[in-house]
């Protein structure tokens, strides 16, 4: 068959109109896939790659007219004008002086012009990826091979393991250090040698060395020993284990909210406490006469001593009275050592007509103060002790000697001059000077300290009113964090109001060509060759529909079910089919998660899923199941689905849909849910396969029948698609949601996801759905749309979210989604600790952001308010408590992940790094901030402990961060009636910051998605992550390219084909319904392919990705079996499937 091929190349054409190339073979008729087509003229002429980033030139005889061909990768065409030339990048030429349509993989030409020749693009790694050892590979590394019909590459970096079961990449994926945590979700099978274990996708993660974390959890729950859990019923280690993390998170949790209510508190109160100068009256105080150092009320003493101290001092409001009174001798003035000095013997200025104190206090009531009113109006004990403050020692001329006032009047007045030979003297003068003898007499070498003790006896006259250190420093760390907490609360608002006053519009307006132009968008066009899909040969043109944009990008718009009722399936797929965006440019892609039957439907959701699409019978009424490797442990790695494609009619516009259908293997035909694998799962099949196809990597068997279909329903390949959206089977997306954030893609690329606003579409069906609308509208509209002036979203809803498949860089395609490294570590399927489980299990969507963030730190997370969708949440409090357990386990473990990344905007406190350590933080102390705000709020309106600015400061940061989201619903939103939402919202505040935080911390290590998802017959358990006894058989799965299914397929048509060729028969032979004696208008070539499969792909591709990605020649099949024995078709007529018999 081989020398068939080669020989039936076509004969030379006619210059200006080549005429149509015909050869023969041992006496077999011309096979049409073979045939040529018309010729403009008779030489080649130059052909191009329609992606900009590799051009290819092909060149034979002088031409008298040149033709130019915008081909790809995965296309059989006619090359445009001249000698047929194949334009796949790898080989050209075949063909005569005709126009041959050539086969990909070429030949050398018996007739005509025709060569031969390699032409591979330089394959250079994208250091964006941070892969080792990137590397360039030259041309010679491919070799024209006339064993497989095409072209070998020497030294490939893509393996096959030993026994030739599994592709393997040979440390292609191994990232150390990127991740900022070491070993969390490294898949060590990876790059592992062939002779180490034949089954890659069997090996389990390596946990034989504990990290850390794990290490802290042991210790933490070092007196329940592995013996004891297993008779409380946590028997397994893999559970156990588990149960520890969680002891060890909420002990950490435990600390974190002691060490709020400590701070918020306690903290003031222990170091500086309110009755610390409580025992103290002030100088100032109404009445108040000051007899050698202690406070006297002179309002209650009788007549005339009431009175008789008003106008001593009228320069001040507390009077000094001491020169009234004849003071008693002091004892520590007595000592020889003292009694030398000068200060020591002062006697009373008032002699002999000083006022008997002791009389005074017995007989007229003139006593001491021992209450005063305090700030609040309530009676406080004191010391009768006058307290001044700096401003009243420097005024009236006292001086302090270790927070004690000293009033040396008397002395200065008994000795106005200098005192010769006493060396105290000019000290004192000295001190009286600048107000301060601390230094100067308590330091003095030559002063003795009984001096001391006896100036500041004698010349007492009460105490600093200064805070002590203590006090000072607590005020200050208060002051500081209320500062930085109310700094950020307040750039958080103001920063949401720069995003949406300024930001926001200017990301959804229509982009410029200037725009596309700067960010390397050139559309999606098809190939040189036109072709309508399936589907859009069925459109009626007279139903209106948006009107096509050349620009416009091709869209998969992403549905994942499970377990939804009727209603909300076609609630959903009716809003996606209706947005207001070109039908021709987007495909429903639907991924149902096994074989289940929601609770309360009258069937399973896959069978109600093929009720309400148009379903295409061109390869048959009942699609094969095809395998693929599933996210499971154990056998349940082996997965099969069927892919059913057609149209979703919508007002009578038809959209091409593809419904992927997980049904298991038969193994599981009767357990239940058959084929559930969840929802990770089901992203994965539309990552993986977008990676392939992007790749060029090998594909799974159900990787191929997609392709195939979507190609057939479209009329283009797969990787024309660069955009997907991704929505939940409750989520009714607004008709102009999707136009707003294919423009925001489109303005600017470095945007590589995106999420719309998710509002509730059942606000009033209870009081539980009621609490949770002011909740979903803060977290958009403050939360994300602060991060996004930072372009860092910490999470992209999976309800209502779109990221980018591929971009371009420096003219190089660049896989965003599709990226092997977030898919590498996304579809881990054994995971051991807790905390990857909560960042597997629990919060897909979520994690799926952050490996974004971590993979692509200098590109953007934003979010677009414009688009918005409806959805349905819990009514019923059980069900939204299994929910936001699920959400902030998640929360936080992810947080944990993002706090290690040091590349993400901003440094220090005012970076995106900074604000998820805070996040983190605020997250695990949640109920210890909001009792610390009722207790505050409860000591503000009883008047108890604010008698200093540390209290009025710790309440005021909390009030500003509860009531601080009102004001953004009126500058951003402009909906007021939010407002009365949000009053709602704050009643039901112990509901979200206590009770939901601590049922979900304890509940760390259950990884069940609870009453979220109902299923019929369904116990509790712990659904598709419960473990699987046994090993993976990898051999069950092939793995091809692309190239290698086409090529096996074409051998086998044609093999049967050529079998029907009788004499005198061929006029009437017909496949699929059509004619292959192309009498029809089209071009032979095309007329060839659409009559032997229905199928001609042809797309724009090449990349310089890497290079065990870029190439499809090579290796052979990845599996025991010929592939081709298993994949012989059955029927090629109407109604049936080619590939019908093709199993995995």
């Amino acid at each position: 068959m081989a020398d068939a091929r080669r020989r039936a190349q076509g004969a030379t054409g006619a210059t200006g109109a080549g005429a149509t190339g015909a050869g023969t073979a041992g006496g077999i008729p011309p096979l049409p896939v073979l045939v040529g087509g018309p010729a403009a003229g008779a030489g080649a002429g130059p052909g191009s790659d329609s992606m900009p980033m590799q051009t290819f030139a092909f060149s034979a005889a002088p031409a008298t007219t040149s033709g130019t061909h915008n081909a790809s990768l995965y296309e059989y065409g006619n090359d445009g004008s001249g000698n047929g030339r194949s334009p796949y990048p790898y080989a050209d030429g075949d063909g005569g002086g005709g126009n041959g349509d050539a086969y990909p993989y070429s030949y050398p030409s018996s007739a005509g012009v025709g060569i031969a020749v390699a032409v591979p693009p330089t394959i250079t790694r994208r250091p964006t990826l941070f892969r080792k050892g990137a590397t360039s590979v030259p041309s010679s590394a491919f070799n024209a091979s006339a064993s497989d019909g095409g072209l070998s590459r020497n030294n490939s970096t893509i393996g096959v393991s030993n026994d030739g079961l599994i592709p393997r990449r040979s440390n292609t994926l191994t990232r150390r250090g990127t991740l900022g945590r070491s070993g969390t979700l490294n898949r060590n099978a990876t790059g592992m040698g062939a002779g180490a274990m034949s089954n890659m996708l069997a090996k389990p993660l390596d946990d034989s060395r504990p990290t850390p974390w794990v290490v802290f959890s042991w210790l933490t729950t070092c007196c329940f020993p592995s013996a004891i859990l297993s008779s409380c019923g946590i028997k397994n280690r893999s559970s156990q284990q588990a149960w520890r993390e969680k002891v060890a998170l909420c002990w950490v949790s435990a600390v974190l909210c002691a060490m709020v209510i400590f701070f918020l508190i306690f903290f003031n109160n222990i170091l500086c406490p309110a009755n610390l100068l409580a025992n103290t009256v002030d100088i100032n105080v109404y009445g108040g006469v000051v007899v050698f150092g202690r406070m006297y009320n002179s309002l209650l003493a009788t007549p005339p001593y009431n009175t008789l101290f008003e106008q001593t001092d009228a320069l001040f409001s507390g009077i000094d009275a001491s020169g009234s009174f004849e003071q008693a001798p002091i004892s520590s003035c007595q000592l020889p050592i003292v009694s030398r000095f000068k200060f020591a013997g002062v006697k009373s200025s008032c002699a002999p007509d000083c006022i008997n104190l002791d009389e005074l206090i017995t007989r007229h009531n003139f006593k001491p103060f021992e209450t005063v009113k305090g700030n609040t109006g309530q009676n406080v004990s004191v010391q009768p002790d006058p307290a001044y403050e700096w401003g009243e020692v420097k005024r009236r001329s006292l001086i302090v000697i270790r927070q004690k006032v000293l009033n040396l009047a008397p002395y200065f007045d008994a000795f106005p001059d200098p005192v010769p030979g006493d060396i105290i003297d000019p000290l004192l003068r000295k001190a009286q000077a600048i107000n301060d003898g601390t230094r100067i007499l308590w330091q003095h070498p030559d002063v003795p300290a009984e001096a001391i003790n006896c100036l500041t006896e004698k010349y007492y006259a009460g105490v600093l009113s200064q805070l002590p250190m203590s006090c000072i420093m607590s005020r200050l760390f208060t002051i500081v964090v209320s500062v930085v907490v109310i700094s950020i609360l307040l750039t958080r608002f103001f920063m949401a109001l720069f995003f949406d006053w300024f930001i926001a519009n200017r990301m959804i307006r229509d982009p410029s060509p200037a725009d596309l132009a700067m960010n390397n968008h050139q559309g999606s066009p098809l190939s040189s060759v036109p072709r309508k899909g399936a589907v859009a040969l069925r459109q009626d043109p007279n139903v209106p529909r948006p009107v096509p944009n050349p620009t416009d990008m091709y869209t998969v718009l992403f549905v994942t079910c499970y377990s939804e009722g009727e209603d909300a399936l076609r609630t959903t797929i009716d809003s996606l089919a209706s947005t207001d965006y070109d039908d021709s440019k987007k495909i429903l892609i639907v991924v149902a998660d096994g074989l289940v039957k929601g609770s309360g439907n009258d069937d399973t959701t896959p069978n109600l899923l093929i009720k309400m699409m148009d379903h295409d019978t061109t390869f048959g009424e009942t699609p094969e199941a095809f395998s693929y490797v599933a996210i499971a442990t154990g056998p349940k790695q082996h997965n099969m689905a069927r892919v059913y494609s057609g149209s979703y009619e919508y007002k009578g516009r038809h959209v091409p849909m593809v419904l992927v259908v997980k049904c298991g293997t038969p193994v599981e035909a009767d357990q239940p849910k058959p084929g559930n694998r969840g929802k990770r799962d089901s992203q994965l099949i539309l990552m993986n396969f977008f990676s392939r196809v992007v790749l060029n990597d090998r594909m799974t068997p159900l990787d191929y029948d997609i392709f195939r279909k979507i190609h057939h329903l479209t009329g283009v390949t797969p990787d024309q698609f660069e955009i997907v959206l991704m929505v939940d089977a409750d989520t009714r997306v607004a008709p102009d949601s999707l136009r707003f954030m294919i423009n925001a893609m489109q303005n600017d690329s470095r945007i590589i996801g995106l999420c719309g606003e998710t509002r509730i579409a059942n606000k009033r069906s209870s009081w539980v759905t009621a609490i949770q609308v002011f909740e979903y509208f803060i977290s958009h509209h403050l939360g994300k749309s602060f991060e996004s002036v930072f372009g860092g979203v910490t999470c992209l809803p999976g309800c209502f979210c779109m990221y980018r498949i591929k971009t371009q860089k420096d003219g190089a395609v660049l896989p965003i989604l599709a990226n092997p490294d977030i898919i590498e570590q996304y579809s881990t399927n054994e995971v051991y600790t807790l905390h990857q489980k909560n960042l597997l299990l629990l919060g897909e969507d979520r994690f799926l952001s952050t490996l974004m963030l971590r993979t692509f730190p200098k590109r953007h997370m934003v979010f677009v308010p414009a688009a918005f969708c409806k959805t349905t949440v819990p009514d019923d409090f059980s069900t939204l408590v299994s929910q936001r357990r699920r959400w902030i386990n998640s929360t936080i473990h992810n947080l944990m992940e993002l706090v290690f990344v040091n590349n993400l905007c901003g440094i220090f406190c005012f970076s995106m790094q900074f604000i998820v350590f805070m996040d983190l933080i605020g997250t695990a102390v949640l109920p210890a901030a909001l009792c610390a705000a009722y207790y505050l709020i409860y000591a503000a309106a009883a008047k108890t402990v604010y008698d200093n600015v540390t209290a009025y400061l710790n309440l005021s940061m909390l009030l500003v961060a509860i009531f601080l989201p009102m004001l953004l619903v009126i500058f951003t939103a402009r909906r007021v009636h939010y407002i009365l939402w949000m009053f709602v919202y704050l009643l039901a505040l112990p509901v979200w910051q206590i009770i939901l935080p601590l049922y979900a911390f304890w509940h760390f290590d259950d990884f069940s998605w609870g009453e979220t998802r109902k299923v019929t017959g369904e116990g509790k358990s712990g659904g598709h992550h419960d473990d699987e006894v046994g090993l993976f058989d990898g051999s069950k799965i092939p793995f091809k390219r692309w190239d290698e299914y086409e090529r096996e397929w074409r051998r086998e048509v044609l093999s049967r084909q050529s079998s029907d060729y009788l004499p005198g028969k061929m006029d009437a032979h017909k496949t699929h319904g059509m004619d292959t004696s192309f009498s029809d208008n089209r071009s032979s070539a095309e007329s060839a392919m659409t009559a032997t499969a229905g199928y001609r792909p042809s797309f724009g591709y090449t990349t310089n990705y890497g290079d065990s990605h870029a190439y499809p020649h090579g290796h052979a099949m990845s599996t025991i079996s010929d592939f081709s024995e298993n994949m012989a078709p059955q029927s090629v007529g109407r109604g049936q499937d080619p590939y019908a018999s093709r199993r995995g």
